[in-house]
């Protein structure tokens, strides 16, 4: 039986590696991309998203009431929610600037690593 568990997760890891092929999927991994980024921003700094897009400079903030909100973050964060033609390069450079400021090694780091390849990958194969 642990056979067939490691069999699947070897063939996981192979398809998780292979180019984006389709939109849908492209959309699926940028909301995967951003969510990991977010929870590892979130567990190696204590901070929250809304600081993460206010100190990252890359989303905008909208105060709603006196809470800062980030909205167009949190849509992205959504795979449901996510715009039909996605601006992957914001993305792509929120996940550069959570792995440049939060230095700790972590496997949740070396996932975000893997999964923004990919992205970049699929984006010049198009």
């Amino acid at each position: 039986m642990d056979k067939k568990v490691l069999k699947s997760s070897t063939d996981n890891e192979n398809l998780n590696s292979e180019p984006i092929q389709s939109l849908g999927s492209l959309r699926q991994n940028l909301a995967n991309l951003l969510q990991l980024s977010v929870k590892y921003y979130r567990l190696t700094t204590g901070e929250s998203q809304n600081e993460l897009a206010e100190k990252s400079g890359c989303w905008h903030i909208t105060m709603n009431g006196s809470t800062p909100r980030a909205y167009m973050l949190e849509r992205y964060m959504d795979p449901k929610r996510i715009p039909k033609n996605p601006n992957w390069a914001i993305v792509l450079k929120t996940s550069n600037w959570v792995l440049e400021e939060c230095p700790e090694n972590q496997p949740l780091k070396t996932e975000i690593m893997r999964v923004k390849d990919s992205i970049e990958q699929s984006i010049i194969l198009k």
